[in-house]
């Protein structure tokens, strides 16, 4: 399910172009929409689309007006879970992705889906895992779609921890990573750059007895070096602050990262036992900042995990740049 939000101020057309992974367009929507409206899509009960769909959409407005959209995937049958990422304008021939998994904890592995976001030319598209340097190659067409599984690239093995840099040759590309196994299914949007400095502004650590019952939640953080150059050992920190403004806690990166590798936090790793709860986890507040050395540029992603029992919900989002 999607949706697309006229962010104009004047009335525009959306046409809608579904394109499977053989960058056939099997089906078109124009949809009129006033200044500040908004259109849901069900793809589940589009009978146009088949029985199945796998692919990919593109969004373009007459007159061009800017537009936003978000969609959500969900399970089926007795699967429950639901994936919520946003839609992306532009695309670049380089995106990052923070994390990268094979069968990690033996269940949780994770997937990119890349779009082509031209309509007129086709391009390979290589993902590069790091640590190893493991690759995998595809091509994609014309506005379609490719999957990419961490698992199935040459030389990663099941526990594998990481992150990923996706590189096109001819176009530029867009990009989700989603997190798939041991009850979770989160995803999250693949970034071009980043900052030097970002925000993280929803935070929690539960302590073990919390985390047990359920009763709080647990953030996991991934932070990878986007920028042109390595970054040394004890150059990038992270801030874990309360709700009244106050650094309780701060993680110094204690090793050094290449180009698209990655390292991760959370607010244990500070040496906090508990962090966001007050007044016995009555209320609520906390997030954290992550700097590196000047002109470094980072990729951030949050992921929030809910002890169920036999299983974990998690949704992830991406850190926010701060000035």
């Amino acid at each position: 399910m999607f949706a697309v939000q006229n962010a104009g101020s004047t009335q525009t057309t959306a046409t809608i172009k579904f394109i499977n992974t053989s960058a056939t367009t099997v089906h078109t929507i124009d949809q009129a929409l006033q200044a500040g409206a908004g259109y849901h899509v069900d793809a589940g009960s589009l009978a146009a689309l088949g029985s199945s769909f796998n692919g990919s959409v593109v969004i373009s407005t007459s007159p061009s007006t800017p537009i936003v959209s978000s969609a959500m995937e969900l399970g089926y049958s007795s699967d429950l879970g639901a994936k919520a990422f946003e839609g992306l304008g532009t695309g670049s021939q380089t995106f990052y992705m923070p994390s990268a998994l094979c069968s990690f904890g033996g269940t949780t592995t994770t997937f990119y889906a890349v779009q082509n976001t031209s309509l007129t030319t086709d391009t390979n598209v290589t993902v590069t895992y790091s640590p190893g340097g493991h690759t995998q190659t595809q091509s994609i067409g014309k506005g379609a779609k490719a999957s990419f599984d961490t698992c199935a690239a040459s030389g990663v093995t099941a526990g594998y921890l990481g992150s990923a840099t996706i590189t096109s040759t001819a176009t530029d590309v867009i990009a989700i990573g989603k997190v798939v196994g041991g009850g979770m299914g989160t995803a999250f949007v693949g970034l071009p750059s980043g900052p030097s400095k970002v925000s993280l502004p929803y935070v929690r650590w539960a302590t073990n007895v919390n985390w047990s019952a359920g009763s709080m939640q647990r953030t996991f953080i991934a932070i990878q070096n986007v920028g042109t150059g390595s970054i040394p050992t004890d150059q990038i920190t992270v801030k874990y602050v309360d709700r009244s403004g106050n650094v309780l806690a701060t993680q110094t990166i204690n090793k050094s990262l290449a180009v698209g590798e990655k390292a991760n936090s959370d607010p244990s790793s500070a040496g906090l036992t508990e962090f966001g709860c007050y007044n016995n986890c009555t209320e609520y507040g906390g997030g954290a900042i992550i700097e590196g050395p000047a002109g470094s540029q980072l990729a951030v992603i949050a992921r929030i995990q809910t002890n169920l029992g036999t299983s974990i919900a998690a949704e992830d989002y991406n850190g926010i740049e701060m000035p």
